[in-house]
């Protein structure tokens, strides 16, 4: 039965019967006009026009509440009606299964006051919103494998206690079950393509997107999703694999280019998921996970893309490529000496994988996907000084830093600019002490809380960058702040265990650098 109001605007029509399915719900919204904005926030709006609007919508707002199990209740009260939303806004830890209105919510009922109770379980905050950008880019899920751990929760957890994790990762069948690919295609790719698949099949089902997978061997039809792309990167994976292949094969395999090649994550990624959107292969060596997030966030804000899968692997390196690591003076002496710490000698390479999947406000709001952070800016530049030194002064690292400063301080509703900073802190001394150096010319008085999350996963090359990007959005999702980084070098005159900060995290800073010169910074806000 399709009801219609002569007192509502012309074209206003809610069809009941279709408010069963969330398809029926979302197109039904979506004929409600903007003027509903206001039903609720204000009671002396009494009109017939407003009073028709009022019932269409809060019938509407009841059938969706009764699909899911909702209790929804109106209230005329404005004091309790603030009250509510300020509890909403507050709201510090989103739940997974928490239910979402449709996208018309988010653009015509930023300023509508009511109460949704689940179990004391409100809907999380950016449906009351009172602004709402489309173009806005958020982080909808994460999946990480380092040091034995294959949780975001567990690695954020291990950085609470400013530990190292120092376990193995799953050998490549394992890692091709986690993948859940046939044993036809696990044997074709090579182990960073492995690892990288594994991380993405975590952060794609977490994020809830298409249940359909595409067998990588074969030319027949495939599935394929034209508004999501992806940005992927390796530093060594394809060295390691050439390597490897090299050593035990007299004879290459077809699938040896495929398994070396600068784009071997991102093609393995794009066929298996149906990626059909612009896809680039990024490697900026220790950057190379920053800079990833960089561009895919800006795919997205850009409005190229719905949405962009980031992804970055890279295998244990071999004893070939350490050694010649170690010519540089970048790999550690000696394992325990950690980053930031007086006797620190190098990094400590380690083999891991990280993906992040961004999404637009408005494609994320139009499946209902939560929020787990917001990507709000970032920056991108080249010392241009030197091929594998960095600047001691660390001047493009200070310009991006006061960018990032400025932008984080226009966030509304934040009082400081940036109260939690992911420093790079690969353990060798130059690096880390312009690095510091830097954050406290920026920062002066006003230093953010710091993290040095090398010291809990090591230097996983290519993947650290989005390891520390997933870490982040833990944090900010949950509102909680890891350790302090302890036994800090003094010469760095940093405090050894400030005072934590009462309120929750809102704004962090990543700043990700590589042998080249590529420096980027990343702004991450709580959604």
């Amino acid at each position: 039965m399709r009801h219609n109001s002569v007192d509502a605007d012309p074209g206003v029509i809610i069809d009941f019967d279709a408010l069963h399915t969330r398809e029926g719900l979302d197109a039904s919204f979506a004929t409600l006009p903007n003027a509903t904005s206001r039903i609720l926030r204000d009671p002396n709006l009494a009109s017939k026009r407003v009073a028709a609007r009022h019932a269409m919508l809060l019938s509407a707002l009841e059938a969706y509440g009764k699909f899911y199990g909702i209790e929804i209740e109106e209230t005329d009260d404005i004091l309790e009606a603030d009250a509510a939303v300020e509890h909403l806004m507050n709201f510090a830890q989103p739940c997974a299964s928490r239910p979402v209105l449709p996208q018309f919510s988010l653009c015509t009922l930023g300023s509508v006051h009511f109460c949704v109770q689940l179990e004391r379980i409100a809907i999380y905050e950016w449906c009351v919103s009172s602004t709402f950008d489309p173009s806005r880019v958020f982080i909808t899920s994460c999946g990480v494998l380092v040091g034995g751990c294959d949780s975001v929760g567990g690695l954020f957890d291990a950085l609470c206690a400013d530990t190292h994790i120092g376990g193995g990762l799953p050998e490549s069948e394992a890692l091709g079950e986690a993948a859940g690919l046939e044993a036809g295609d696990v044997v074709i790719l090579a182990r960073h393509q492995l690892l990288a698949l594994a991380v993405v099949e975590r952060a794609w089902k977490a994020a809830g997107l298409s249940p359909e997978r595409n067998r990588l061997r074969g030319e027949g039809a495939k599935h394929r999703l034209p508004a999501i792309g992806c940005v992927s990167g390796s530093s060594l994976g394809g060295l390691v694999a050439m390597e490897e292949d090299m050593a035990v094969s007299g004879k290459f395999s077809p699938y040896s280019i495929s398994r070396w090649r600068g784009n071997a994550i991102a093609a393995a990624a794009t066929v298996r998921y149906g990626l059909g959107g612009a896809d680039f292969s990024l490697n900026a060596a220790s950057a190379t996970g920053a800079q990833i997030l960089h561009l895919a966030a800006s795919l997205v804000a850009s409005g190229m893309l719905d949405a962009v899968v980031a992804v970055a692997a890279d295998a244990a390196v071999s004893p070939v490529l350490k050694s010649a690591m170690g010519r540089v003076g970048s790999v550690t002496r000696n394992a325990e000496c950690r980053p930031l710490s007086a006797g620190r000698s190098g990094m400590l390479p380690v083999e891991g994988a990280a993906c992040v999947i961004l999404e637009s406000a408005s494609h994320a709001s139009r499946r209902g996907a939560l929020p787990l952070a917001e990507w709000c800016w970032g920056g991108c530049a080249n010392e241009s000084r030197h091929l594998m030194a960095p600047d001691p002064e660390a001047r493009v690292l200070e310009e991006l830093l006061v960018d990032a400063k400025n932008r984080a301080s226009q966030r509304p509703g934040h009082d400081l600019p940036v109260d939690w900073i992911s420093l790079h802190a690969t353990g060798t001394p130059r690096f880390d002490a312009a690095e510091i150096s830097c954050v406290r010319r920026v920062f002066g008085d006003q230093l953010p809380w710091i993290s040095a999350m090398k010291r809990t996963t090591g230097h996983a090359l290519a993947a650290s960058g989005l390891l520390e990007a997933s870490l982040l959005t833990e944090g900010l999702r949950a509102g909680k702040l890891p350790a302090w980084p302890t036994n800090i070098d003094p010469a760095f005159e940093l405090p050894e265990s400030p005072s934590r900060p009462s309120e929750s995290p809102s704004t962090a800073i990543q700043i990700g650098q590589g042998m080249g010169g590529t420096v980027v910074v990343n702004v991450l806000g709580r959604a």
